[in-house]
């Protein structure tokens, strides 16, 4: 395994076992108690960046038409639509 990789696995186990420890009067079950409030944590951590990505999306979808219009005025319209038949309808489809 990676050491980049091997840093996360090892501290997540850590955690993980002593949260088990700290959940050892559910007997059998604290490993997979241990387990589920662990992956709990960590999706409440991730929360802000899927925020952010969700408005960055958002923001993108917004400005998509008038990237779409400046690259089009941009790129050399008159020996775009001579190379590829049917002009540019074509590259608006792909």
């Amino acid at each position: 395994m990676s050491i980049f990789l091997g840093v996360p696995v090892v501290a997540a186990y850590h955690v993980v076992s002593a949260l088990a420890g700290l959940l050892t009067p559910l007997r059998g079950l604290a490993a997979a108690a241990a387990i589920v409030l662990f992956t709990m944590a960590v999706r409440l951590l991730l929360v802000p960046l899927s925020y952010r990505a969700a408005r960055g999306m958002q923001a993108q979808g917004r400005i998509a038409p008038a990237v779409r219009a400046h690259r089009g005025r941009r790129r050399f319209p008159a020996a775009r639509s001579r190379a590829l038949p049917g002009g540019d309808d074509q590259l608006d489809a792909g």
